[in-house]
């Protein structure tokens, strides 16, 4: 892959580091005893060791060094290998992230006017659930901004 901001070439390739290299399974038995370094996209927890910019829609580790180590380093080598970093994709993410705050501050006028049973609520609640669907794109960065607005919580009552 190569980024068309930067002209920089980037990728994971064949490379499949491990925490513990002597620990490659050899049988598919084995596999559970691995503890790859580069996060699995399909596997929830992984999904949440990275976080976005705001600023920039540029992903980040969730924790610092000083926080957990092993964790920030799985983010930042995926970042790094997974090319999650590229400039356009950073643009992009962070237009989706700009419209999901505005959206999120309608939402949040037309609560606070009392405002839920209307369609303006309803197109806007819409609009929200296909921007965080799991199949959108950048679906992470626009679920994060929800979340950090508080808004799950409107959408889906009783969500702990």
């Amino acid at each position: 892959m190569t980024d068309y901001l930067t002209g920089k070439k980037a990728g994971k390739g064949s490379y499949f580091p491990l925490r513990i290299a002597s620990k490659r399974a050899g049988k598919p038995a084995d596999e559970a005893n691995e503890h790859p370094v580069l996060l699995d996209p399909v596997v929830g927890t992984d999904t949440r060791l990275l976080c976005f910019s705001e600023d920039s829609g540029s992903p980040v580790p969730r924790y610092g060094e000083h926080e957990d180590k092993w964790l920030n380093q799985r983010a930042a080598d995926s970042i790094h290998y997974y090319h999650l970093d590229e400039g356009t994709w950073n643009a992009e993410r962070k237009d989706l992230m700009d419209a999901t705050q505005a959206l999120c501050a309608d939402l949040e006028k037309l609560v606070a006017q009392g405002q839920r049973n209307t369609a303006a609520y309803d197109d806007a609640v819409n609009t929200l659930l296909e921007l965080i669907d799991p199949f959108s794109k950048f679906s992470s960065a626009c679920l994060q901004v929800a979340r950090d607005r508080g808004l799950l919580e409107e959408i889906f009552p009783g969500l702990q």
